[in-house]
């Protein structure tokens, strides 16, 4: 395993392991937060996908009471993209800065509500493209993909 890695591999069955890293605490609840996801394959899959999910999920700690959305997608981005092909990259900085930043950016974190993602996604359907005409709905659901990763 990498060096700075923390978390758990567990057999679940045959060619199944659930892996879980620890993300600190809840401030606002005090409770323990963890990432789960389970593998399919050998072992050494499971090992490599652990040192994704720690990375991935060790940005949510530096998520404190006054980031704002686009202050996480930029950290989420940070450490994702490394692992997508260069389209899905460029695809998915083109959804932050063009829908996610300019609809919520400056929205922070702890007040992010489903209301305020549903205005988002109306007003997408609307004029949510760069030129004011409406997004399609398969747009939509992209950015609503891209949103729900971040989170």
């Amino acid at each position: 395993m990498a060096m700075g890695v923390t978390g758990s591999i567990r057999q679940r069955g045959v060619n199944s392991w659930e892996l879980r890293v620890y993300r600190g605490t809840d401030p606002t609840t005090g409770h323990r937060r963890w990432a789960t996801r389970t593998v399919r394959g050998g072992r050494t899959e499971a090992q490599r996908e652990l040192v994704d999910l720690a990375r991935v999920a060790n940005v949510a700690p530096v998520v404190g009471a006054r980031t704002t959305m686009t202050e996480l997608l930029d950290r989420w981005y940070g450490v994702s993209y490394v692992n997508w092909a260069p389209t899905t990259a460029r695809s998915v900085r083109s959804i932050i800065d063009q829908q996610l930043v300019p609809g919520i950016g400056e929205v922070l974190v702890r007040e992010l509500t489903a209301v305020t993602i549903d205005e988002l996604y109306s007003r997408l359907r609307v004029s949510g493209r760069t030129d004011g005409k409406a997004l399609s709905v398969g747009s939509v659901r992209r950015v609503h993909a891209v949103l729900h990763r971040a989170l």
